[in-house]
C-alpha cells in the first residue's frame, strides 16, 4: 500500500487521503446533507398535496350523503375522477421520492459508498495516465486504508478494524443497487473532469509519506 501512495506522488496521495476522510466523516459531506434536507422536504410537501386532495374528496363523498342537493351542490364525476387521478399520481411520485430519497442506497450509518468508487476511479485513472498502467484498488487495500485514516482520526487502534469482505460487499450491493446506476456512471465522468485540476496543481503539493 505504501508503494502504491508514493508511486503516485504526493498530489494523488492527498486526493486519496480526502475520498477516505469524507468517507469516514459523513459530516463534512454538504451535498449529502443538501440532498437529504431537500428530498424530505419534497416528501413532506406531497404528503400535504395528498392528505388535502383526499380531504376534499371526502367532504364531497359526506355532502352528497347528505341529499341536500339544493343547498350543497354535487360535485360533477368527471371532477371526482380527475381527483382521484391526481391523488393517484402524488401516491406514486411519494413513493418513487421514497426509494430515490433513500440514504441507505448509499451506505449505513451515515456512511457514502459513493466516495470508495471515487477512490477506486480515480486511483485507476490516475495511474493509467500517470504511470502507465492501470492499478485498481482492491477490497483489501480500502480496508487499509480506511483502518489508516480512522486511527489518524483518533480512533482507538483496537476499534480501528474494516474487514475486506465487508467493503466488497459493500461496494457491490452499491453497485448493485437499481437506484445507484446513474450515479455510478456519474463516478467516472467526476473523475475524468477533476483529473487534470489534480494534475496541474505543484507537484510538490501534498503529504510526505
Amino acid at each position: 500500500m505504501l508503494k502504491l501512495l508514493r508511486s503516485i506522488d504526493r498530489r494523488a496521495a492527498l486526493e486519496v487521503c480526502g475520498f477516505v476522510r469524507a468517507y469516514l466523516q459523513p459530516g463534512l459531506d454538504t451535498e449529502m446533507a443538501d440532498r437529504k434536507k431537500r428530498g424530505d422536504n419534497i416528501k413532506e410537501k406531497l404528503s400535504e398535496a395528498i392528505s388535502g386532495l383526499s380531504a376534499i374528496l371526502r367532504a364531497d363523498t359526506e355532502l352528497q350523503g347528505i341529499r341536500l342537493k339544493s343547498t350543497f351542490p354535487v360535485v360533477k364525476a368527471e371532477v371526482v375522477e380527475q381527483l382521484k387521478a391526481e391523488v393517484n399520481r402524488r401516491t406514486t411520485e411519494l413513493q418513487i421520492a421514497k426509494r430515490i430519497f433513500k440514504t441507505q442506497r448509499f451506505g449505513r450509518k451515515g456512511k457514502n459508498h459513493t466516495h470508495l468508487l471515487l477512490l477506486q476511479e480515480f486511483v485507476s485513472q490516475w495511474t493509467l495516465q500517470e504511470l502507465g498502467t492501470e492499478r485498481q484498488l482492491q477490497p483489501a487495500e480500502l480496508a487499509t486504508l480506511i483502518e489508516a485514516g480512522m486511527f489518524a482520526l483518533g480512533c482507538p487502534e483496537d476499534e480501528a478494524h474494516v474487514k475486506a469482505e465487508n467493503i466488497s460487499k459493500a461496494i457491490l450491493n452499491f453497485r448493485s443497487h437499481e437506484d445507484n446506476q446513474y450515479v455510478c456512471e456519474q463516478v467516472r465522468v467526476l473523475v475524468q473532469a477533476y483529473l487534470p485540476i489534480v494534475q496541474r496543481s505543484p507537484f510538490l503539493l501534498g503529504i510526505k509519506i
